[in-house]
């Protein structure tokens, strides 16, 4: 047990609902039906009457419900928590939180409580009908209390069977489906009748099954707050460093991640971090199982690895438990671990490093854990009497006189290379790059490391490189300090090569390689390539001094020319807002390039609002006031009343959250007049296009009335603001005329006695009839209290013209509208109707697709109806990600139109794109345009790869080609379904693929921006590359014109098993016949890439 693992802490853990339909199956993939993520909390789930609540093992969910059990119990409700695997042997020892009487006690009461049971998994492992005779007996117990009695059911998503366990459940635990209540009898009805109706509220007799959510966002901070964790920002780096978030989203896992980093001040290493969670996992955590199924640590992970090995080698990652072999779709635990008694077996496999699987199996609980446990129990074969020769032929294998790797063992290589010498030795020779693809590279020996770094930036440096070696967590991998002479000299050997030098910066970074700081800060201050320079900057500023950071700022503002946004962004890490850098924050911020219309998330207005968020409050002042000044900076948006900048009105929300801060602490600073010109502006945010200042402007809106002296002077300066502006013609003296603007302000009823006296004390009349009106408004505001009513009178009585006005006020006669009340009504008029028309048209839709849900198909093949049209926009709408088209996720559409609705969409997706022939570019296709029903189609292939797997395997082959054609139209990358299709129909796929890669070699000018399909095939086409080399290699014996088309067939040959001499062949033969200059070096590379002393001869001659 760890130092912490005693004390819950309370996150506010979230769920996602999870839909549910008639035709769920009890294979269904759970995870694809998941709702919108944090929709849920506690109280949502305990004012449900029946819930169903999965998660994966070591999530805490079991600590959850305890919890909550308490906290039911603490304020005197009815709570019971219960272990579902004792129900059966002894009730009276299932209860865990409450005891046997006592629930007794409330069954007899007809109260209201809450039956909380964990778990489904565990009920299941010892005997799979357990599960259900534990529910039905629990649901004979409560059935006098029907619905009185809320029930909610934990268990491990892979261990749930979604209609099975569910129908056993609504069974078991049934309840009256709706409440009736009597009406108060009317003058009218029968005598003797009582009326009764529905309740408002019936009972929800459904279960709601949700899933526990990751921990996220700001509920990572609260852990680490809770754990001790004192630089958070520290912790999170470095988890970012290792690669090791993932173990940032669940309890057991946080916990131990946040006691090695108080040990050892870091985060442990891959394999540290590996070894670590495997011997965690292999412990039980409970310490009643713990001595109810005891055994020896070293028998666990000797079992644990022939496990492994088994399910690596026979290729089947499911294990049967010793009760559950009557499932013929694992390997039976027995005939593996043959010394073991059932007891042992059974104790090993409910540990967590195994989760269950449906009926009867377990499995790993991550795939890299069997790998890493495989690659253990080899390497003690090698180390006992077992043949070297045998163990490493399950590796590596020679077909048509070339060694290849077997690919069903690569990903095991990576982790055993670590452990044996020899095999290490061996994949540096044949396959350097496997060493990326998993382990951890950076364990590897020193001299191993340097070996791969240089082949690395070789690789690069080749004009058609593979881009497969430089991915990010390879990087994160590989960096080491010990590496910093052989990064230096690769930096200024490759200087003028953007993609190596940024490579080795990330490997700076990312390995905290102070040596390399000298180069890495030349770079940050001088390199144009907008990556490299990013890579330096970062390395600067989590390596070098202040200074240094202050140089690279410096030099950021040198000459006049624009400045990088995000380099910008970067350098706003730790940044002070004090009177050195201030300045240049605010010069650099004007000087920032204009951030692209819907490029995604703003870093460096993220990065501001952090700073304004966490910067000293005595610095804000003169940040606000710079920010002002900006945000008034010509040419402006005015809409009569106020304006804003049309270039830095993204900064609106940075100043608001700086003006909030000090309003929040009460400072004097925020009756200053450049924050009320912020709140001024905000308060009409609504008004100005691409500004979405919601969030900080509702807080806003909710504080400043609590602060009365800034209210009453927010007030005033909006009226000198509306005076100045063209809305009004007529003089401004009366509250009415600012109202439609919006304002933060509200007339609340301390400022009515102030408003009196400057009704008398005011000198300009204008202000002392505003004064008035405010104080009048305040007065009916609040209910008309006759005591202010005379207030008012004595304040108006000594002058004639305020006398009137407050009789008019008093007793008002018929006005005249006023051309500018006119103009306000019309815009208000004007928004509101559009939300209504938007809100009827929505209505409209969902009751008409609800209506007819048999006409939303269309009856033509390859022709989409407009309801179709309608429910795509709605889906597209509601998609998280904007980087694909093809979208799955169907059941998002259930909470607007009903799920019969939302069925009718998934049905017609996938009968769709059979009938319609998407166009391809070869073809005519337009550029930088996807039809609707190539939308339409991705979908519904993505819809019936995931779900209707054994539909999507048996498709023909003319329906294969069909699909390719679509897949090559998504609109970044391929469809995840593309290479498994492929693999089922290889031929019409690589015919389609391969035209449409000669149409692009031919095409003469190819428009910029197209989604080309070379290029994708160069990041992604490792499932196809090797069959579309031959027909590659005949077309490259022709010129191609355009230089990057070429590059990207190259990269594809030169990762086909094609050997250097061909490619040699074809290198000398092209670069002596090439008569485009530009073209000839990309040959030249190529052949002294494959044929170093032939074409570096050729080239001295």
């Amino acid at each position: 047990m760890t130092r912490h693992s005693d004390a819950f802490i309370d996150l506010d853990r979230t769920f996602s609902k999870i839909v549910i339909d008639g035709d769920f199956s009890d294979d269904a993939d759970l995870s694809s039906r998941r709702s919108r993520s944090g929709e849920l909390h506690w109280p949502d789930l305990l004012g449900h009457h029946r819930v169903v609540l999965l998660s994966e093992a070591g999530s805490g969910k079991t600590a959850e419900i305890r919890n909550v059990t308490r906290k039911l119990r603490s304020d005197g409700k009815s709570a019971f928590f219960l272990r579902l695997e004792n129900v059966m042997s002894e009730l009276q020892d299932a209860f865990e939180e409450g005891t046997f009487d006592e629930f007794q006690s409330w069954l007899n009461s007809g109260t209201e409580g809450w039956l909380l049971l964990d778990s489904v998994d565990e009920a299941r492992l010892g005997d799979p009908r357990e599960f259900e005779r534990a529910i039905r007996k629990l649901g004979r117990l409560t059935k006098s209390i029907g619905a009185k009695a809320h029930i909610l059911i934990t268990g491990r998503s892979t261990a749930w069977r979604a209609s099975t366990d569910l129908e056993i459940c609504e069974k078991a635990f049934e309840f009256e489906a709706s409440a009736r209540r009597a009406l108060p009898p009317k003058a009218d009805d029968p005598e003797g009748a009582v009326q009764t109706t529905a309740s408002e509220t019936e009972p929800d007799v459904s279960f709601l099954v949700v899933t526990l959510d990751d921990i996220h966002d700001e509920q990572i901070n609260r852990f680490l707050e809770a754990t001790g964790v004192q630089d958070a920002k520290a912790f999170l780096i470095a988890v970012e460093r290792r690669e090791a978030e993932s173990l940032t989203t669940r309890p057991l896992d946080f916990l131990e991640l946040v006691d090695f980093w108080h040990e050892h001040q870091r985060i442990g290493t891959r394999l540290e971090l590996m070894k670590s969670s495997i011997n965690r996992r292999l412990e039980e955590r409970d310490q009643n199982r713990a001595e109810f199924k005891p055994i020896a640590p070293d028998k666990l992970r000797e079992g644990a690895r022939l496990i492994a090995a088994a399910t690596t080698l026979g290729q089947m990652s499911a294990i049967c438990v010793p009760d559950g072999e009557a499932n013929k779709k694992g390997i039976p635990v027995r005939s593996v671990l043959k010394d073991w008694n059932d007891a042992d077996a059974g104790a090993l496999l409910s540990r967590p490093i195994f989760e269950p699987g449906i009926y009867g199996t377990v499995r790993f609980h991550h795939r890299t854990v069997r790998e890493y446990l495989t690659a253990e129990w080899l390497h003690e074969l090698i180390r006992g009497a077992a043949s070297r020769v045998n163990i490493e032929n399950l590796f590596f294998r020679t077909q048509y006189g070339l060694q290849v790797i077997n690919p069903s063992m690569r990903p095991v290589l990576p982790w055993l290379a670590l452990l044996d010498e020899r095999i290490c030795t061996r994949l540096e020779e044949l396959a350097p790059e496997v060493f990326f693809e998993g382990g951890d590279p950076g364990q590897l020996p020193l001299t191993t490391r340097q070996n791969i770094l240089r082949k690395a930036c070789e690789q690069l440096a080749q004009p058609a490189h593979s881009w497969t070696i430089t991915d990010y967590s390879a990087v994160q991998r590989f960096a080491h300090h010990d590496l910093t002479e052989d990064i230096n000299e690769l930096l200024v050997l490759y200087r003028t090569n953007d993609d190596i030098v940024w490579f080795l910066l990330r490997m700076v970074w990312h390995g905290e390689v102070v040596g390399a700081l000298a180069e890495a800060k030349q770079f940050a201050l001088s390199a144009q390539h907008k990556h490299t320079r990013l890579a330096a900057i970062r390395a600067v500023i989590d390596l070098g001094t202040s200074q240094d950071v202050a140089d690279v700022r410096l030099a950021l503002l040198e000459g006049e020319s624009k400045v990088n946004r995000e380099w910008l962004a970067e350098l706003c890490d730790g940044l002070p807002l004090d009177s050195e850098w201030l300045p240049w924050l605010l010069q650099a911020i004007e000087r920032a390039t204009k951030k692209e219309r819907f490029s995604g998330r703003d870093t460096l207005a993220m990065k501001l609002s952090a700073l304004a968020t966490e910067c000293p409050l005595e610095n804000l002042p003169a940040f606000i006031h710079g920010l002002g000044v900006l945000l008034e900076r010509p040419p402006v948006e005015d809409h009569g009343f106020s304006a804003i900048s049309k270039n830095f009105s993204w900064l609106a929300e940075v100043a608001g959250i700086a003006a909030l801060r000090l309003l929040q602490a009460r400072d004097p600073f925020a009756l200053n007049e450049s924050v009320l010109t912020i709140l001024s502006k905000l308060a009409q945010a609504h008004f100005y296009e691409e500004l979405d200042t919601r969030e900080i402007g509702e807080k806003l809106r909710e504080i400043v009335p609590t602060w009365p002296e800034l209210d009453y002077t927010l007030f005033w300066y909006d009226v000198a603001a509306a005076r100045q502006g063209w809305v009004h013609r007529d003089p401004v003296t009366h509250v009415w005329q600012l109202l439609g603007f919006q304002p933060f302000w509200s007339l609340n009823k301390e400022n009515f006695s102030l408003a009196c006296e400057q009704i008398v004390s005011l000198k300009d009349m204008q202000d002392r009839l505003m004064a008035l009106s405010m104080a009048f408004h305040i007065y009916t505001k609040h209910g008309n209290p006759p005591p202010w009513v005379v207030q008012l009178r004595h304040a108006t009585e000594s002058h004639d013209e305020l006398r009137a006005r407050l009789d008019i006020f008093l007793n008002p006669p018929m006005q005249e509208v006023q051309a500018w009340e006119i103009q306000q009504a019309e815009w208000k008029e004007v928004a509101a109707q559009r939300k209504a028309e938007e809100a009827e048209r929505r209505r409209s839709w969902q009751e008409g697709l609800a209506a007819d849900i048999a006409l939303i198909n269309s009856s033509e093949p390859g022709v989409m109806s407009r309801s179709q049209t309608y429910l795509l926009d709605r889906l597209l709408e509601s998609s998280s990600s904007s980087n694909t088209w093809g979208s799955g996720n169907w059941p998002s559409l259930t909470a607007e139109f009903g799920l019969p609705v939302a069925q009718a969409f998934r049905n017609g997706a996938m009968s769709f794109w059979r009938g319609y022939c998407p166009t391809l570019p070869s073809e005519g296709a337009a550029a930088n345009t996807t039809p609707y029903e190539v939308i339409f189609g991705l979908s519904g292939l993505a819809i019936e790869a995931k779900e209707e797997s054994s539909l999507f395997a048996h498709m023909s082959a003319e329906n294969a080609r069909n699909a390719a054609r679509y897949g090559l139209l998504e609109l970044n990358g391929f469809p995840e379904w593309l290479p498994k299709l492929f693999a089922l129909h290889p031929r019409p796929i690589q015919e389609i693929v391969t035209h449409e890669i000669l149409y692009e070699l031919d095409a003469p000018h190819l428009e910029s921006g197209v989604n080309r399909v070379l290029q994708r095939l160069r990041w992604g086409g490792d499932w196809i590359n090797e069959k579309l080399a031959a027909p590659l290699m005949s077309r490259l014996e022709q010129p191609i014109d355009h230089i990057e088309s070429l590059q990207f067939a190259l990269s594809i040959v030169q990762d086909s098993s094609i050997g250097d001499d061909v490619l040699g062949a074809l290198a000398s033969r092209r670069a002596v016949e090439e008569a485009n200059p530009e073209i000839t070096p990309i040959w030249y590379a190529l052949w002294v890439g494959t044929q170093p002393s032939v074409a570096i001869s050729a080239l001295a001659a």
